[in-house]
């Protein structure tokens, strides 16, 4: 339900989920786990796609057969020209379907692809600006942490508790550029103004002051800050301010960090699931198939895209709900949900994990990756017949998909983003509401009844 990865157990009665709980894992969630991921599972039960569909010449989505769905969706890929497709990632996908995807589409010949769909920036190439270097189990030791653009109290929950325990029991002082929000630990508070972080850089303001003072600094970067219009700037401000002020030292401390509330960000940017040099972003994308520069869009467990795509663009679904996603597909090709595969995801850390199946798929479900093997093989493209042989393929493509489990520090590069220098801009929550994040937890009924109850009691949950 976020980025950090918690390690959890899951219990099951046939193929339903009826509990999860936490599992111990000292470095990354320790035995906590937040209200959301313990308790929104019953999301895996409503709207699930347990079967593929393709729209018939009246409109209407129709169940159909797998040799069908694929043989629309291959023929296709065939009939046009390999620079017309492109596909786009929502918060769930696992890496192994996210490396295929990017095969099939540099084999057409297309560097169409997105994972970054809610427009946060982030420079793929240099792997030191998109993770949490510090480490989450390090990050409470810092003597300065400063907050830039972020709420993780909302974004992550298990991350909140460290930084709480660093100001109640370490002396952490933390210091906010951006909105106010309630984290249960004293913060103080400079601006909701991102040009605060240029006067720093520049020597100017209490900032300034007060990481020339500290010993041991930190800088969360949140995803409204990267999401704002100077995101890419803003980034190379916040990585010069850490050379700076020393927050890179040669002891191994590395202060600078970006938190991710994406399950699926780091392994896509790990994989350069991103625009190649003469591929299209995620808002171009969209553009793109008005004006007919894009003909085909694989929308990986992306519901709330869709409808901004043209109708006469072929939109193909692989999911496991029926959100706005699939229900704005011309093709549906029901996938499963993390409980129900083996799959590698990378947490914000950029530490390589692994899940396992718990839970039958439902129906006439599959495994994303092998959905794209078989257009891939139906295709006359790479043969993918196990997953072993894919996790092969992952760890050829990024060494860190060969490392399970551990932190490994990435080797820092300056001159990240975009030079320039940050004017005023104030910044908007990326989360407004803490209950719904993705498509699990907005089929949850749990998870609808914590919100009605919150709003007849005027908590802060949901604004």
């Amino acid at each position: 339900m976020d980025a950090i990865g918690s390690h959890i157990r899951i219990d099951s009665r046939g193929d339903q989920v009826f509990r999860i709980q936490p599992r111990g894992m000292e470095d990354i969630n320790e035995i906590w786990l937040s209200d959301k991921s313990r308790f929104s599972y019953d999301g895996l039960r409503y709207q699930r796609l347990d079967k593929p569909y393709v729209r018939n010449n009246k409109g209407d989505l129709t169940p159909t057969s797998w040799d069908r769905a694929l043989s629309v969706v291959v023929d296709k890929l065939k009939s046009i020209p390999g620079h017309k497709v492109s596909a786009l990632a929502g918060d769930l996908v696992d890496t192994e379907s996210l490396l295929l995807m990017k095969k099939l589409l540099y084999n057409l010949e297309s560097q169409h692809m997105d994972c970054r769909t809610d427009g946060a920036y982030a420079d793929a190439k240099n792997p030191a600006s998109f993770v949490f270097n510090t480490s989450l189990s390090d990050i409470e030791f810092a003597d300065v942490c400063i907050l830039v653009g972020t709420n993780p109290r909302w974004e992550a929950p298990t991350l909140n508790v460290r930084l709480r325990r660093g100001v109640t029991q370490h002396g952490m002082k933390v210091y906010r550029v951006g909105f106010e929000h309630d984290l249960t630990y004293a913060v103080n508070d400079l601006g909701n103004d991102i040009s605060l972080l240029q006067r720093a850089l520049n020597g100017e303001g209490v900032l300034s002051q007060v990481l020339q003072s500290a010993k041991k600094a930190a800088i969360i970067i949140g995803q409204s800050a990267l999401k704002s219009k100077q995101g890419s700037v803003l980034l190379n401000v916040c990585g010069q301010l850490a050379e700076k002020y020393n927050m890179i030292s040669d002891d191994g401390w590395n202060g600078f960090n970006v938190l991710h509330t994406a399950a699926s960000r780091v392994g896509g940017l790990d994989l350069g699931f991103v625009p190649g040099e003469t591929g299209l972003g995620s808002s171009e994308i969209v553009a793109a198939s008005h004006d007919g520069r894009i003909d085909v869009v694989f929308l990986m467990g992306l519901d709330d895209i869709g409808a901004k795509i043209s109708k006469r663009t072929l939109k193909i679904y692989i999911g496991h709900h029926g959100d706005i996603g699939a229900q704005n597909a011309d093709v549906i090709l029901p996938g499963c949900s993390y409980v129900e595969k083996n799959a590698i995801y990378v947490n914000t850390e950029g530490r390589s994990q692994s899940s396992s199946e718990a839970v039958s798929k439902p129906g006439e479900a599959w495994e994303d990756w092998k959905i794209m093997a078989e257009i891939m093989q139906r295709m006359g493209l790479e043969t993918y017949s196990t997953l072993l042989e894919v996790r092969k393929a992952l760890s050829k493509e990024n060494a860190e998909f060969a490392e399970n489990r551990t932190f490994k520090k990435r080797k820092w590069v300056s001159n990240m983003g975009q030079k320039g220098e940050l004017s005023h801009e104030e910044l908007v929550p990326a989360i407004k509401n803490f209950y719904m994040t993705n498509l699990i937890s907005k089929n949850s009924k749990t998870m609808a009844k914590c919100i009605e109850n919150i709003k007849n009691e005027g908590d802060a949950h949901v604004e």
